[in-house]
């Protein structure tokens, strides 16, 4: 006999009830909605309505919101406005992970980590790379215990004096790989596009060659942009745009991009680059070329960049060219050359 459909909210409601109680009779139970903002107005209803039900005991209901969108709907925005109050509950906003935080959690979770310097290394890198999410975080290092099997290389990363530039020592976990990409899928064609675009470039987003890249004007680039924020792909820092984390870009870049669109984009935003005399455009487009030219020229052309950078103190910008440098080295000689120099950059 096929189940008849709900008559209204009162009806969808008892029906919630009913079979709450009767599990709660059993034994404690907890009920856990994510995203809970993107549920029909009879659900949430339903939902909520169980907290106002005298006879309920041993039950917990626990909703996970994005506060912005959650304003928009009506059910959420009279719970939270109840809460302590006519409704038993607690409103806890979660944010980001600190520094402070995040080294907490390593060293918890890190035990390999066994001098205060290495531990203190590795969470401002996770910091960098999980964007303060523990979720990104917690797969990090789950990621970095499993896939080593020597200590010693695991301790190893990051480099020292090269906590922010160093490669990750694995690839990404498929958890936290999936979770981006079914993000990525939910955008439309012209968000995917511009945040696509904005991978080849790195965290920080140059927007006239993301526009570039994406064959659309700054204005549609910049309507783009606010959907990407709220989506949660990019933040703005107080002067620019920014991927939320490090591993965002690492994912959007390998696994939503076809390789041979991968190396397009890459090219021409070299291209678009050469224009430009300023040191930041100048370390990204040597970046590029590692990855796409290659050659004596582009190691030497990255030696000497580290050089001018390293000269007027931009000593991150230098490392960056010199990472690129040893990417591209001709030979073991030209590798220790640059592995010397970054060593004497110091911290």
């Amino acid at each position: 006999m096929a189940p008849r459909e709900p008559r209204d909210t009162a009806d969808t409601s008892q029906a919630l009830l009913s079979l709450v109680t009767a599990i709660a009779d059993e034994q404690p139970l907890g009920l856990l909605v994510d995203d809970a903002h993107l549920g029909d107005s009879r659900s949430l209803a339903a939902l909520i309505g169980l907290l106002n039900h005298p006879g309920l005991h041993r039950v917990v209901l626990v909703l996970a919101v994005d506060e912005a969108k959650a304003r928009l709907t009506r059910p959420i925005v009279g719970l939270i406005g109840s809460l302590g109050r006519r409704v038993p509950g607690r409103l806890l906003r979660l944010r980001p992970l600190d520094e402070s935080e995040m080294h907490a959690l390593v060293l918890q979770l890190a035990d390999w980590c066994t001098t205060a310097e290495t531990a203190a290394r590795l969470a401002r890198r996770l910091v960098r790379e999980a964007g303060g999410s523990p979720f990104f975080a917690m797969t990090l290092l789950d990621g970095l215990d499993r896939t080593s099997t020597l200590r010693d290389d695991l301790l190893a990363w990051p480099e020292r004096q090269s906590t922010l530039e160093s490669p990750l020592p694995f690839s990404v976990p498929d958890l936290a790989r999936m979770a981006i990409v079914a993000r990525v899928a939910r955008l439309d064609d012209e968000a995917r596009q511009v945040l696509c675009a904005a991978s080849i470039v790195g965290r920080a987003l140059d927007i006239p060659v993301v526009a570039a890249l994406a064959d659309m004007s700054i204005e549609q680039v910049e309507t783009q942009l606010d959907r990407l924020e709220e989506a949660h792909f990019i933040r703005f820092d107080g002067s620019r745009y920014v991927f939320t984390a490090e591993i965002v870009v690492r994912v959007v870049r390998g696994e939503c991009l076809t390789p041979g669109r991968r190396q397009r984009l890459r090219r021409r935003a070299i291209d678009v680059l050469g224009d430009r005399e300023d040191l930041e455009s100048a370390v990204l487009r040597t970046e590029l070329e590692a990855k796409v030219v290659g050659g004596a020229e582009t190691y030497r052309g990255a030696m000497t960049l580290a050089r001018d950078a390293a000269r007027v103190g931009a000593l991150r910008m230098a490392r960056r060219a010199l990472f690129a440098a040893e990417r591209v080295a001709p030979d073991e000689t030209g590798r220790h050359a640059a592995q010397e120099m970054r060593a004497s950059l110091g911290t």
